[in-house]
C-alpha cells in the first residue's frame, strides 16, 4: 500500500489537488490554481508522486484532497497532510480514527502548511505541531528549495 499525502479540498489554499503535482513532482515549479485553470487544467482526482530519496528509494505516494472515502487502511497510511490552517480542514469523522483531535493527528503524522513569503502565519498553524515552508509570491527560481525542503521533511 502506498503512503498517502492528504492536500487541502479548499480553494483558498496555495497548494491543493489542481497544483500539487507541478510543485512537488518533478518539475518543482510552483504554479498557481489559477494558472492551472486558465491552461485548461482540471482538478486532479486519481493523482500519484513519485519521489527518489537520497538513500536511494523511489517511493509511490498516493494524493487525496478527501478522507472520508479512505478504508481505515487507507487512514493509516497517511503520512503527510498539507494543511491550509483551517479548524474545519479536521471536522471530517474520518479524522476521528486518525486522532482525537488535531495535536493527537499531528503527533502521528508528519504536517505541513504552505504559505506565501509575504503571508502572516495562522494562529491555528502556529498551535500544531506542523512545519511551515515558505513559497516566493514572485521568485520562481526559489520553488525548487522548498520542494527539496518537503522532501526531506517526509
Amino acid at each position: 500500500m502506498n503512503p498517502i499525502i492528504v492536500v487541502p479540498s479548499g480553494s483558498s489554499a496555495v497548494l491543493n489537488m489542481y497544483n500539487v503535482k507541478s510543485l512537488l513532482g518533478t518539475e518543482g515549479r510552483f504554479v498557481s490554481q489559477d494558472d492551472v485553470r486558465k491552461a485548461g487544467g482540471r482538478k486532479e482526482t486519481n493523482l500519484t508522486l513519485k519521489h527518489t530519496f537520497s538513500d536511494g528509494r523511489t517511493v509511490t505516494f498516493r494524493v487525496v484532497d478527501v478522507v472520508n472515502n479512505l478504508s481505515s487502511r487507507d487512514l493509516r497510511s497517511i503520512a503527510v497532510v498539507i494543511l491550509d490552517g483551517n479548524q474545519w480542514e479536521f471536522r471530517a469523522p474520518a479524522w476521528k480514527k486518525v486522532g482525537s483531535n488535531t495535536a493527537n493527528i499531528f503527533s502521528r503524522v508528519k504536517g505541513v502548511h504552505f504559505k506565501f513569503d509575504n503571508m502572516a502565519t495562522k494562529n491555528t498553524v502556529k498551535e500544531w505541531k506542523c512545519d511551515v515552508l515558505r513559497l516566493s509570491r514572485m521568485q520562481r527560481y526559489k520553488d525548487r528549495a522548498v520542494r527539496h525542503e518537503f522532501w526531506a521533511l517526509v
